[in-house]
């Protein structure tokens, strides 16, 4: 059974660091400098470097993990890129879960930057394992 006195809406903050934005480069092995260096993320259009998309998934993951109950898991996620996210950047998440039945739940999960613009959009279907 899903936890029954779980809030249903939470909010999370975040900041999206170029050391963070670093080591998921080297574990991901995704070294394209738009992340990296600001000169090659101005010629592509950005006004810096640029987060990973599946580093910021991976941190609204994260954020999502300690309101689970123990027997709870992740089942499945989509997640939209809205708009860039730049390095040094705060992120405010706002988690909000919509209870199905007993045994799932689903999860609507925003972030804004700093300038209140939403940049990303997911959710996630929550299960219960026996």
């Amino acid at each position: 059974m899903l936890k029954q006195n779980r809030q249903t809406t939470y909010t999370h903050s975040l900041t999206i660091t170029e050391k963070l934005v670093q080591h998921y480069a080297n574990i991901s092995g995704d070294h394209n400098p738009i992340h990296l260096d600001k000169e090659t993320a101005q010629q592509a259009g950005f006004e810096c470097p640029i987060s990973h998309g599946v580093l910021n998934m991976a941190l609204c993951l994260k954020a999502i993990n300690p309101l689970l109950d123990t027997n709870e898991i992740i089942q499945s996620t989509h997640f939209r890129f809205l708009k860039p996210v730049y390095t040094n950047t705060t992120l405010q998440l706002h988690i909000q879960f919509n209870h199905s039945s007993n045994e799932s739940s689903k999860i609507h999960i925003s972030g804004q930057n700093m300038q209140q613009d939403t940049v990303l959009k997911g959710k996630a279907q929550i299960s219960v394992i026996n």
